[in-house]
C-alpha cells in the first residue's frame, strides 16, 4: 500500500506549530493532525499560517496535540479551533494548581477570559466553535518502581480493518485510542479533577492508557510521553498536594495570602521546594509519530521557505521505516536519567526509526547537554525559534554546534519547512 506523510514546521517566530497528514493513496482518505499552535513573536505570523492552513488543506483536524500550557504553544489554539474545527485535543495532565501557576505566570489576570482554559481546558475547548468531541488527557507515565514502562515494539502491520478505508469510506472517529474512560487507574485528587472536567465539558473526557497509543487510518501511530520527572517526590506528595491546594484556592479568588505575600510566589515557593527550579518545565508532551511496519521502500523531499517563495531539496532515500517524527514541545532533556525513561518508553525499535527530531525547547541549553544528539541521531534537527528574540536567545549556539552532523534546520519568521514522505 503506498501512503503519502507530510510534516509541516511553520513558521512563527518564537514559538512551535507543527501540523501533518497522512493519506493512504488507493482511497485519498486522509488524516490531519496538528501539535502546538503557539508563538511569543508577533500575532501576525501566527495568524497568517494558520490562515494560510486553512485556505490550502482544508478539511478538520482529526488530532490537535497541546504540549504543554506556556504562550508560546497555545495563543493560536482557539484560532485554528475556530477557524478549521478539530475532532479530538490530546494533552498532558497537569493539576489545577499547575495550571493556574502558568496561567498567572505568563501574566494572566483573575477576570482574563482565558484563565478558564486554564481552569477547565475540558469545558473551555469543548464550547469553542468547532470544537473536540473528544478530549484526551495523557497521564505522567509512572509505573512499578516509580518509573514508566515500556510501550512495546510498534506492530507488524495495521492495528484496524482498514477495508473500509480502502473503499473510500471515512470512519466517522477515525482516532483510535487505547482509552481509560472511567479513569480506573487514577486516584485522588486527579480522579476527582478528571471527572469534574468530564461533567462539565460538552467533549467527551478521557485518559490515555499508561503506555496506550493513538493510530490513524490503521496505518499510523501516535504515541505521546507525559515526563514523570515533574511528579512531586512521593514521600512529600500529601503535604504538597494540601499546600498547593490552599494557595490554588487564593489564586483563583483573587486574595492575597495571610501573610500578604503574592499568591504566585507562595505557589513557586511551595513547588521549588518539594520538586526543585530546575523541574520547572518539565512535564511537556512529547508525541512519536511514525508507520505501523516498516515500509519496503521509503523517499522524502523536503522544502523551505516562506509562505510564497519555496526551494526545493533533492529526494532522500530512507532505511525501511526510519520515516518517524519525535515532538518535544519544551521538554527537557538535559538530564540522563530523563532521557533514560524516555527510551524505555518508546523503546529501541522507535528510537531508531526517527528520521525527523523537533529539538527541545527551541534549542535552548538547558534543555539539552552535549551528545545527546549523537544518541539521538536523527536525519535532521529542527529548531523553531526567532535568534534575533534577545529575550530567550534561542537557539543556543552549543546546542546547534552538537546537532551538526544530524542536519540542523531553522524555522523562524522568515521561514517554514515542508517534508513529503512516500511509502510503499
Amino acid at each position: 500500500m503506498i501512503v503519502n506523510v507530510e510534516y509541516r514546521f511553520h513558521g512563527v517566530g518564537q514559538g512551535l506549530f507543527t501540523s501533518g497528514t497522512v493519506c493512504a493513496c488507493a482511497s485519498m482518505l486522509q488524516f490531519r493532525w496538528v501539535y502546538d499552535c503557539g508563538t511569543s513573536s508577533k500575532p501576525k505570523f501566527l495568524n497568517d499560517q494558520i490562515d494560510n492552513l486553512a485556505r490550502h488543506d482544508t478539511g478538520v483536524r482529526d488530532l490537535l496535540f497541546i504540549s504543554h500550557f506556556d504562550k508560546d504553544h497555545v495563543s493560536g489554539v482557539t484560532r485554528l479551533i475556530k477557524r478549521v474545527g478539530v475532532r479530538a485535543v490530546v494533552l498532558p495532565y497537569m493539576p489545577l494548581w499547575r495550571r493556574l501557576l502558568i496561567a498567572f505566570d505568563e501574566g494572566l489576570s483573575a477576570d482574563d477570559e482565558l484563565l478558564g482554559f486554564y481552569r477547565n481546558p475540558a469545558a473551555y475547548l469543548s464550547d469553542l466553535e468547532q470544537g473536540p468531541a473528544r478530549i484526551i488527557f495523557v497521564g505522567q507515565e509512572v509505573g512499578e518502581g516509580g518509573e514508566p514502562g515500556p510501550v512495546g515494539e510498534p506492530p507488524a502491520g495495521p492495528v484496524l480493518e482498514v477495508s473500509e478505508g480502502l473503499e473510500g469510506v471515512r470512519d466517522p472517529d477515525p482516532v483510535k485510542a487505547d482509552v481509560d474512560p472511567s479513569f480506573e487507574s487514577t486516584v485522588g485528587d486527579m480522579r476527582k479533577d478528571l471527572e469534574a472536567m468530564k461533567r462539565s465539558a460538552r467533549a467527551e473526557v478521557e485518559l490515555l492508557r499508561c503506555g496506550g497509543g493513538l493510530y490513524a487510518l490503521g496505518l499510523w501511530e501516535f504515541i505521546p510521553y507525559n515526563d514523570p520527572c515533574a511528579a512531586p517526590r512521593q514521600e512529600k506528595f500529601e503535604k504538597f498536594i494540601e499546600e498547593v491546594t490552599k494557595a490554588s484556592d487564593v489564586l483563583i479568588a483573587g486574595e492575597s495570602t495571610k501573610t500578604g505575600m503574592d499568591p504566585v510566589k507562595a505557589l513557586e515557593r511551595i513547588y521549588d521546594s518539594n520538586i526543585g527550579y530546575k523541574n520547572r518545565n518539565k512535564g511537556s508532551l512529547f508525541v512519536y509519530a511514525g508507520p505501523l511496519g516498516a515500509p519496503e521502500v521509503a523517499y522524502r523531499q523536503d522544502l523551505i521557505g516562506s509562505l510564497n517563495r519555496h526551494l526545493a531539496w533533492p529526494l532522500v532515500y530512507l532505511a525501511p521505516g526510519r520515516c518517524g517524527l519525535l515532538l518535544t514541545g519544551d521538554g527537557d532533556l538535559s538530564d540522563d536519567h530523563a532521557f533514560d525513561l524516555l527510551r524505555r518508553h518508546m523503546g529501541p525499535c522507535r528510537m531508531g526509526r526517527i528520521d525527523v527530531l523537533q529539538v527541545m525547547h527551541h534549542g535552548s541549553k538547558k534543555s539539552s547537554r552535549p551528545g545527546r544528539a549523537a544518541q539521538m541521531r536523527p536525519s535532521m534537527s529542527v529548531f523553531c525559534a526567532n535568534p534575533d528574540d534577545g529575550r530567550y536567545n534561542h537557539p543556543d549556539a552549543e546546542v546547534v554546534r552538537d546537532f551538526l552532523r544530524y542536519g540542523p534546520t531553522l524555522v523562524d519568521q522568515h521561514q517554514s519547512l515542508w517534508l513529503n514522505y512516500t511509502m510503499d
